[in-house]
């Protein structure tokens, strides 16, 4: 059953109304994407030429943000093994102002930076950022030569660092402290050791170690271990559990809420012991961590030993200078009245992008009264044209034109609220297809007001 004329005008008019309203929808709706910038470091450099198997190292960049960047725009850090970033996240800021340049997400092997709006119509932005990384857990040894390579999307950087010992002096009462997991920071292993070489041993040979952790440290009683060695050439030998009866665990301790007591009976001379253990963070907001621990060996006066872990958390600084703007303005004004006998009254006004305006206005007196307005609509440019005549006895003529032409040329940075996405030219296509539907409806031959069919 075929459309009538009316139904089939219908048809191409919701047909051409779905089309336009589609363009515009892809048109307005098409997302920015952000960009991912290469070539942004000037350097990456790991601070320390020498780090034990536990420490942490610095590592200090320098970089320049481009001009032209924009706010979500991205640009990344990578590191390989056998080194790990600490998980972290901070802002690069700007020292004066304060206002945040970049935010900095340290995650696995990545650092990712994300541009902020500070960055709009500045550049180049030059800053720095600090960095801290390890070894990952068993994976270099003493005396290695480790290279560290720093990638980017299109930059490799290099450094070398060289494994050396730990300082340790078997003699000596000495507390271990450090994290558990260097990347996330939540906890951290210890231990407490103690010798009896060259001392003189009480009646019943006892070692008491009591451990006082600081604020935002709670001892894990359930991880602690007690053992004891022999000593072999000034140094440990095989380390094994220190028998039930010889020892005894309070944990918590009245004295220590958050650490213990340990008491190491019949220890012989000549020998180490040892008490290792896990450690919870309670106050994840502070900065550093202190473990403390007294150490008395045969009764003797307690030796205090201690150790301190630092959060390592990343920073950095970056100042942009706003790009050049350039603005230019010209106003030209010119204005002339004339009196002459006419017999129409005629009103024009032309107003286009360049800010000129052109007035005229001529009043006269006449037997005929007629009023015509004409509306002429381009890109950018409008004319409106008035035409009057009213009858009177006399006739008076006046006209003035008034010219103002006012130019105004200023060229500012771009802030990206101007980009489109090219699918805006689907958007064309389908509004010039609609078009040609209307136009191919035009053309349908009819014969006494009905379309033929074809």
């Amino acid at each position: 059953m075929s459309l009538g004329v009316r139904g089939f005008r219908r048809a191409v008019v919701i047909a051409v109304m779905a089309v336009i309203g589609l363009a515009w929808q892809l048109t307005v709706s098409a997302p920015v994407r952000a960009s991912v910038l290469g070539g942004v470091f000037d350097s990456v450099v790991i601070a320390e030429d020498t780090a034990g198997p536990i420490e942490h190292m610095t590592v200090d960049t320098a970089f320049t943000i481009p001009s032209g960047s924009h706010a979500g725009d991205t640009f990344t850090l990578s590191l390989a093994d056998p080194f790990g970033w600490v998980n972290d996240s901070f802002d690069i800021v700007d020292p004066i102002t304060g206002e945040p340049v970049a935010h900095v997400v340290v995650s696995g092997s990545v650092a990712t930076f994300t541009l902020t709006s500070y960055v709009e119509g500045k550049g180049p932005i030059h800053g720095t950022a600090t960095f801290y990384t390890y070894f990952k857990g068993g994976s270099v040894q003493e005396g290695d030569i480790v290279t560290a390579h720093f990638t980017t999307t299109d930059e490799t950087f290099t450094d070398t660092v060289v494994v050396g010992p730990q300082p340790v002096n078997s003699k000596i009462p000495r507390k271990v402290f450090y994290w558990i997991d260097r990347a996330t920071q939540d906890g951290f292993s210890f231990a407490i050791y103690a010798g009896t070489l060259d001392q003189v041993p009480d009646a019943g040979r006892t070692v008491t170690i009591t451990d006082i952790p600081s604020t935002g440290v709670k001892v894990d009683c359930t991880t602690i271990l007690m053992q004891m060695a022999p000593d072999v050439g000034g140094t440990p030998g095989t380390w094994s559990r220190i028998p039930v009866r010889d020892r005894t665990l309070t944990c918590p301790a009245a004295t220590s809420p958050n650490g213990f007591v340990a008491e190491l009976r019949n220890i012989p001379a000549d020998s180490y012991v040892r008490v290792r253990g896990k450690a919870i963070v309670t106050d994840p907001t502070l900065t550093t961590y202190t473990n403390i621990a007294d150490v008395q060996i045969y009764g003797q006066t307690p030796i205090r030993v201690k150790n301190s872990v630092r959060r390592f958390t990343g920073s950095g600084q970056a100042t942009g200078t706003p790009t050049t703007t350039t603005s230019t303005t010209s106003t030209t004004s010119t204005s002339s009245t004339t009196s002459t006998t006419s017999t129409s009254s005629t009103s024009s006004t032309t107003s286009n992008s360049s800010s000129s305006t052109t007035s005229s206005s001529t009043s006269t007196s006449s037997t005929t009264s007629s009023t015509s307005t004409t509306t002429t609509s381009t890109s950018g440019t409008t004319t409106s044209s008035t035409t009057t005549t009213e009858p009177s006895s006399s006739t008076t003529t006046s006209s003035t034109t008034t010219t103002e032409p006012a130019s105004t040329t200023t060229t500012l940075p771009d802030t990206g609220a101007g980009r489109v996405s090219s699918i805006g030219g689907l958007g064309g296509a389908l509004v010039l297809l609609g078009a040609l539907m209307v136009a191919a409806a035009a053309r349908r031959p009819r014969v006494n007001g009905r379309y033929l069919a074809r």
